[in-house]
């Protein structure tokens, strides 16, 4: 009766932790899955500022020759459109550089998927460990069982 009370509390205690590994894997995959909604919103966010800074860039080109080719009395306006060109060009390496930011954020969002994976892995195969582990007490139990009921029967 007190190993039969004493693998009920252990088998308990185990089906406690299994459920709390099975959280964790869920959550785990739950995170997986966001990090990778979150890479291809990235994506998307990257592509839509990389096609805008490049359409800007070549929008102040055009501009600019069309300006050149005019007469000295347009001069001035020339000039406040290079200003213009020149800030583009600012912006385009600031989008550059946001856009390696995004890149190494992607890269490493990445690996956090991959290492969140591995860490899923592992906790399936302790699921399973712990499954067969609890089986073996299961086991031991009932061969107590039987011993038990033998023994009163002898007596």
């Amino acid at each position: 009766s007190q190993a039969e009370a004493r693998f009920n509390l252990e088998r308990k205690s185990w089906a406690e932790r299994v459920e709390r590994i099975e959280k964790i894997a869920s959550d785990a995959k739950a995170d997986a899955k966001n990090a990778g909604d979150e890479v291809a919103r990235l994506q998307r966010a990257y592509q839509d500022i990389f096609a805008k800074s490049r359409a800007e860039k070549e929008s102040m080109s055009k501009e600019l020759q069309i300006h050149q080719e005019e007469s000295s009395d347009l001069r001035q306006r020339l000039l406040a459109v290079q200003e213009q060109y020149k800030s583009s060009q600012v912006q385009v390496e600031a989008m550059d550089k946001a856009a390696t930011e995004y890149r190494r954020g992607l890269t490493l969002l990445g690996q956090e998927r991959d290492d969140l994976q591995k860490q899923l892995n592992n906790m399936e195969h302790e699921i399973g460990d712990v499954l067969q582990q609890l089986a073996t007490a299961q086991d031991a139990l009932e061969g107590e069982k039987q011993a038990h009921a033998a023994a009163l029967e002898f007596e």
